[in-house]
């Protein structure tokens, strides 16, 4: 059995990536798409009104320096996706001289077991699965949590990140199971074994590194010379890991049952009748056909970029082409399967059931591969990473040839894209076109506000009928923009669809864009539909002045992405949303007094003050009044589709040389701050307050009520306090990471709070 490498090493978060699904009429294409095209068949060319949209995002940015005589009371950290329609809030709470939280009201709470699951993944996924579990019933929180909870190193993050990047529909659908994800991380490390031109590479693991993560590294030829390279890692988790393809529904399939294309959910059965593609592609073969793990075993190369695959290319991708030419026949009937496993036992398809099967036989074989569509000209194809896209056409034997279809077969592109594994699709006509035209949309609302996700739809007009065919789909940003890079000599029009209004309004019309594209070209157009976005009816006023400077918040804000989100193009599962992460996210900010947020949050008019609006970064320093609790508002509300990324921190500090500080004026009641810093490792600190003289004791505790740590026990003088945990038990072993509960027990008062221990 080969050694895998295991690395321990920090990195960095790396881009999530989110989709979407569009309910279309589906024809049956005898020619080459196994999903078809939509066509419509009586339109109406409207043009595009003249609306600009003056909206840009800004930074506001105030330096802050910290200063000489004050100390530091406690802390919040954040670093979370705010949804649309919602905010975070802290605030300062006067009667304890601290910092709290109002954390956003998602569809559901967590469980238990999703909050465990979720402190096991990597941190660079947390923010990902909390995401998804919030919007899955409880019940469906347990069932995946499980599968991450179950799960053991190495196997974690994989199944991790199938979860945090499948569809809730999907989730909730009954499609899948624990099971499946398991099985599906397990069989990427079991083929590992029987591969020479790979490896699997774990840095780290979840009881060594927080951040820990897996990839591979190969063998390949470059320059005549064998060299080894190491796949991205969210080339890795997307196009090796996840175990959805293309637009199939992941579950266990029975090869024996025929599909239907209008379902294709029909075939889906238990194990041992339902099998999975990629240990089934892998490890068993029908009778008379190869087995694909057998022709790879030897197989020291990926891809020899020096050869053609007709000159006795000895690499893995012509090894798994040969192999699809040996197992499929180019031929269809009225059955047009999705699922590789069902393709497979057929033994036969057109341009469709090949893209699927090579992307199932390539990811199956630790090649990160996906497919490449067409829908203006009927085709499919597929592309493998080899430190860049490659090209790749096992039907025809066309390998590193991206303008094959253009210059050979005479193909007018109109958009051609890429499908991630999750549905999300990108344009990469340039790679296949060699003369394109860039379509940019802005849509506002009546009032000229922009739209955030806002769904685009592209049509290209077909060639010989007078239909238009549904070509491409994309979803607007927070500024309402979207850019979309097409093929030249081709005639498009679009629609809008949001959920404050359509363009154009009547389902019978479409805009016209260009008639034709011309190469080179830029057109820009601007679409306002006829109702409003949400709105935050505020009255700016004045920032209250402190008339004694006990205590400050200072904020430092970062909100570095934002989430287009929307439905999936192309999916099996109805109903399917995910997201994609893109750069420059943006929320308002502001504070407020008690009752001028409890009218906030009642949905009424508001008196607000240190307002920032559509901000991307911010530090900023307030001096508190003495009197009062004050409210710093982080707010989504304004958006209507998009979550935004939001990171930083808001720290209260108390000046040392006041009364309170000094200790002149005692505390007024007995008070437990939360621990700073948290989460931490593995020392943290723990401040209090007495009113008076009293018997004391501070303990930790796990969440099943076990006493951990006593830190304090015996008599202490009213007053304010700390002390430090260094993360050790009593018994002075490290403690595991996960949560735990720190209780202060003096006279009647019993206070208790949360923090979380991460290593």
């Amino acid at each position: 059995m080969k050694k895998r490498y295991v690395v321990v090493l920090a990195v960095l978060m790396i881009s999530l990536r989110v989709s979407f699904s569009l309910a279309s009429d589906r024809y049956l294409s005898q020619q080459g798409l196994t999903i078809p095209r939509t066509s419509v068949r009586s339109f109406t060319a409207v043009q595009a009104p003249h609306v600009i949209n003056p909206l840009q995002a800004q930074s506001y940015s105030q330096p802050f320096t910290e200063q000489r005589g004050w100390s530091m009371v406690n802390q919040i950290n954040f670093d979370m996706y705010l949804e649309a329609g919602h905010h975070f809030t802290v605030y300062f709470d006067a009667a304890q001289a601290l910092l709290d939280s109002i954390n956003p009201l998602y569809t559901y709470s967590l469980t238990s077991a999703a909050v465990q699951a979720i402190q096991k993944a990597p941190v660079w996924l947390r923010n990902d699965l909390r995401w998804v579990f919030t919007n899955l019933s409880p019940d469906y929180q347990d069932i995946w949590a499980g599968a991450i909870n179950d799960a053991e190193d190495p196997y974690i993050d994989e199944v991790a990140f199938s979860v945090a990047h499948s569809s809730f529909a999907y989730l909730m659908d009954n499609y899948g199971t624990p099971g499946l994800f398991e099985e599906n991380a397990e069989t990427i490390y079991n083929n590992d074994q029987y591969l020479d031109y790979v490896q699997i590479v774990d840095y780290g693991t979840s009881a060594t590194d927080s951040n820990y993560y897996s990839t591979t590294r190969y063998y390949t030829v470059s320059d005549g010379d064998t060299v080894e390279r190491e796949v991205p890692k969210d080339i890795y988790y997307w196009y090796i890991v996840h175990p959805k393809i293309t637009d199939e529904i992941p579950a266990y399939i029975d090869p024996d049952a025929v599909e239907d294309n209008s379902t294709h959910d029909n075939n889906i059965a238990d194990p041992p009748t339902g099998k999975f593609w990629r240990d089934f592609l892998f490890s068993h073969h029908d009778e008379g056909y190869p087995s694909l793990r057998d022709t790879l075993q030897g197989c020291t190369i990926l891809w020899d970029g020096t050869k053609t695959l007709d000159q006795d290319n000895n690499s893995a991708i012509e090894i798994v082409t040969n192999w699809i030419d040996s197992s499929l026949v180019f031929d269809s009937d009225d059955e047009r399967p999705h699922q590789p496993v069902r393709i497979y036992r057929k033994h036969k398809g057109r341009c469709g059931e090949y893209a699927d099967i090579s992307a199932a036989a390539a990811r199956a074989s630790l090649i990160p591969c996906t497919s490449i569509f067409s829908y203006s000209t009927d085709h499919t194809w597929n592309a493998f990473w080899d430190n860049r896209w490659v090209q790749w056409e096992p039907v025809n034997h066309y390998i590193d040839n991206p303008m094959v279809y253009e210059n050979g077969w005479g193909k007018v592109f109109g958009v051609v894209f890429e499908i991630r594994s999750d549905g999300y699709v990108t344009s990469v006509t340039d790679q296949y076109s060699e003369g394109t035209a860039t379509i940019n949309v802005n849509v506002t609302d009546a009032n000229g506000n922009p739209v955030d996700g806002a769904e685009v739809y592209f049509y290209i007009k077909d060639f010989d009928y007078p239909v238009l065919w549904s070509d491409f789909y994309t979803l607007t940003d927070n500024a309402g923009n979207c850019s979309v890079i097409v093929g030249d000599d081709r005639d498009y029009y679009l629609k809008v669809h949001t959920a404050i209004g359509d363009y154009p309004e009547s389902s019978g019309s479409y805009m016209q864009v260009a008639t034709p594209t011309v190469a080179g070209e830029t057109y820009n157009e601007a679409i306002q539909v006829s109702g409003s976005m949400p709105s935050l009816n505020w009255t700016v006023v004045d920032t209250p002045q402190a008339s004694e400077t006990h205590y400050k918040m200072v904020t430092h804000l970062n909100t570095p992405e934002q989430i287009l989100f929307g439905p999936v193009w192309m999916d099996d599962v109805d109903n399917s949303k995910t997201g994609k992460n893109e750069d420059n996210g943006w929320i308002d900010i502001f504070m407020t007094d008690e009752a001028n947020y409890n009218h906030y949050v009642n949905g009424e008019a508001f008196d607000a003050f240190n307002v920032f609006e559509n901000t991307q970064d911010l530090d900023k320093t307030f001096y508190i009044p003495t009197e009062g609790n004050w409210y710093w508002v982080f707010s989504n509300d304004r958006n209507l589709n998009n979550p935004q990324h939001i990171k930083g921190s808001v720290t209260l500090y108390t000046d040392k040389t006041s009364a309170i500080a000094s200790g002149a004026s005692l505390p007024a009641d007995y008070a437990l701050l939360q621990n700073f810093p948290n989460p931490f490792n593995p020392v943290t600190t723990i401040r209090y307050a007495l009113p008076k003289n009293d018997l004391v004791n501070i303990s930790i505790f796990d969440l099943a009520g076990r006493r951990i740590k006593t830190l304090v026990s015996g008599a202490q003088k009213a007053g304010y306090h700390s002390v430090q945990w260094n993360g050790q038990t009593e018994a002075g072993k490290p403690a595991a990471s996960g949560f735990y509960l720190y209780r202060l027990k003096a006279g009647d008062c019993i206070l208790t709070r949360k923090m979380l221990l991460l290593k």
